[in-house]
């Protein structure tokens, strides 16, 4: 695991990154707010603050649009708290268990070559300047506003949105081992997260019909080609969103049935929000994923580990 220096190295750069942002005038004090009450949770107990980030997360782009990265803030506020407590472990587990190498050694692959192709793209930029001033241009090219100010480079954007993403997946891996119950309470955080935004949806189409009278000819235009998301620019990676927590839900209601009810509400909330995506990937990978999940639970002992 890291040391404890290397954990508030770090944590302590991802908080100052955090805090830089929420100092940000142009960032609203909601979004601020929520990075800050996500920090301090997962200072305090890290568990409580991944429930809280797979609950925020979704609705990033409402706490605060473009250019701020709301979701990224939230991922880095979580990150930092968790790295900074070290007074408690990452894992009470032994590494190799609460981070198997199937699931380690794809992931710094994965990482490895996101900064080799970031650094081939910076230098590639780099024509004449001093070689001497070379490491310099290159850590200047993540600015300390990254969070409130979109990157001018995508390169840099990218590589850091993916990096936190599998930092996210290692945290996450690390405390469901520790908590086992915390699977099943990220897992309802987010389905209830994405069925607001659906119902949050629903509600602001409703809203434009009445603005155009109630008339059916608005109606077949949600039914045919109309395509929104409320909560999200990109429709497929809403469409994706939805999948996720809707396979999630199916997963609840396959395994928690004397709740089942309450799952399958939320997976219904849901449907007209995917639909209104017009993510064709979403419901096709939707259909296949979820037809997997059911086979699995009709057949105990075909169930994958």
């Amino acid at each position: 695991m890291i040391s404890a220096a290397g954990r508030l190295l770090l944590g302590g750069a991802l908080a100052w990154s955090v805090a830089l942002a929420v100092a940000t005038p142009g960032v609203p004090r909601i979004a601020a707010a929520a990075a800050l009450l996500t920090l301090a949770l997962s200072l305090w107990r890290a568990s409580l603050g991944l429930v809280l980030l797979a609950f925020l997360a979704p609705a990033g782009w409402l706490l605060a649009p473009d250019p701020v990265r709301a979701a990224e803030m939230l991922t880095w506020a979580f990150l930092s708290g968790w790295l900074l407590a070290v007074w408690r472990p990452l894992s009470t587990a032994a590494l190799s268990t609460a981070l198997p190498r199937q699931i380690v050694v794809p992931a710094a692959a994965c990482a490895a070559c996101l900064f080799a192709s970031w650094l081939a793209l910076t230098l590639g930029d780099a024509g004449g300047i001093d070689p001497q001033a070379l490491p310099r241009y290159v850590a200047r090219t993540i600015g300390t506003d990254h969070l409130a100010v979109t990157s001018p480079e995508a390169e840099t954007g990218a590589m850091l949105l993916s990096l936190a993403g599998l930092g996210l997946l290692l945290a996450s891996m690390a405390l469901t081992r520790d908590v086992p119950a915390l699977a099943r309470q990220v897992g309802i955080a987010l389905a209830l997260s994405m069925a607001i935004m659906s119902l949050a949806m629903v509600a602001a189409a409703i809203r434009q019909w009445g603005a155009n009278d109630y008339s059916g000819a608005f109606l077949y235009r949600y039914a045919r080609y109309e395509r929104n998301a409320y909560h999200l620019r990109d429709l497929n990676a809403a469409g994706s969103q939805y999948v996720l927590a809707g396979l999630t839900a199916i997963g609840l209601a396959v395994f928690d049935r004397p709740r089942r009810w309450i799952w399958l509400a939320l997976l219904a909330i849901m449907a007209p929000g995917v639909w209104l995506t017009g993510s064709r990937t979403a419901w096709l990978a939707g259909g296949a994923a979820g037809a997997l999940v059911i086979g699995t639970a009709c057949r105990p002992a075909w169930r994958p580990s």
